[in-house]
């Protein structure tokens, strides 16, 4: 495996992540 392969998936990881924290407080904003 290639370095950069690894750099992207951790992004890609962390890309999903945060956008899935900021989906579920967007949620909570509206709920309230």
């Amino acid at each position: 495996m290639k370095i950069e392969n690894i750099v992207g998936d951790i992004l890609y990881f962390f890309l999903k992540l945060c956008s899935y924290k900021w989906l579920l407080i967007v949620e909570d904003i509206v709920i309230e």
